[in-house]
């Protein structure tokens, strides 16, 4: 299958290499570049670290060589996998979304006792520390990272796209929906979607990609990278 990759790197190339072993045929056009931000990172009384993306892991674990004893708390397993691999010894996944997430804070931490730190970037489509701050946590949020959306389409993506070579792409988050949406309608490039099945981590990605009109959008079941996958192996290819 011919599939159009837009995570943003080293993501991407990861996610791309392993699809390319499975037999299908990638393209990769990050749609966002991960851009870091120089905030202040204050970890007086912390308890807990929450990260809700790999790259919230990366940009705290790469500025701060402490708080590595601190327990942490991911979204899912590959933000866990990413604690891990920078150090972090006590590291628990929600194995879900940011409302997983939530939920789990609420059940095994505290709000007498806990001071969180949630890790993340500018842009996020729910404000974790915010409802926590609602159930009486004391939690505060750090954006360390901007999310910038691509200015064009790569010149391979847009011929593939003009040719209808492909058949499916791939979204992990609403901004890369968003940036492929306004890219596509700004190219006059919308109309190729319709022979384009757009898979998606989540519902929230999902309502993203449907300002445009596909041959199909697949939601994960689970928002995990192997759900998504999954679904890409229940495609037929054309």
């Amino acid at each position: 299958m011919r599939i159009l990759v837009t995570r943003p790197q080293p993501d991407s190339a990861a996610l791309a290499a392993s699809l390319e072993a499975k037999g299908h045929e990638v393209l990769v056009a990050p749609l966002l570049e991960i851009g870091p931000l120089d905030t202040p990172i204050d970890l007086s009384g912390v308890t807990d670290l929450v990260f809700t993306s790999v790259n919230g892991v990366r940009m705290f674990a790469e500025r701060c060589a402490t708080a590595r004893d601190l327990p942490v708390h991911t979204v899912g397993d590959a933000t866990a996998a990413m604690a891990q691999a920078y150090g972090f010894k006590r590291v628990f996944s929600a194995n879900g979304d940011a409302a997983t997430l939530y939920a789990q804070l609420q059940r095994t931490l505290r709000p007498e006792t806990a001071r969180i730190l949630h890790a993340c970037g500018k842009h996020r489509a729910f404000d974790l520390a915010a409802a926590l701050r609602e159930k009486g946590f004391a939690a505060t949020s750090v954006a360390l990272y901007e999310a910038h959306m691509a200015h064009a389409f790569p010149p391979y993506v847009r011929a593939a796209l003009e040719s209808r070579q492909l058949e499916a792409v791939l979204f992990f988050s609403p901004r890369t929906a968003l940036s492929f949406v306004c890219l596509a309608e700004r190219d006059g490039l919308a109309e190729t979607c319709t022979g384009l099945v757009a898979l998606c981590l989540s519902d929230a990605i999902a309502q993203a990609a449907r300002a445009l009109a596909w041959a199909e959008i697949l939601t994960a079941p689970h928002p995990s990278r192997d759900s998504l996958l999954d679904l890409l192996n229940t495609l037929e290819p054309r």
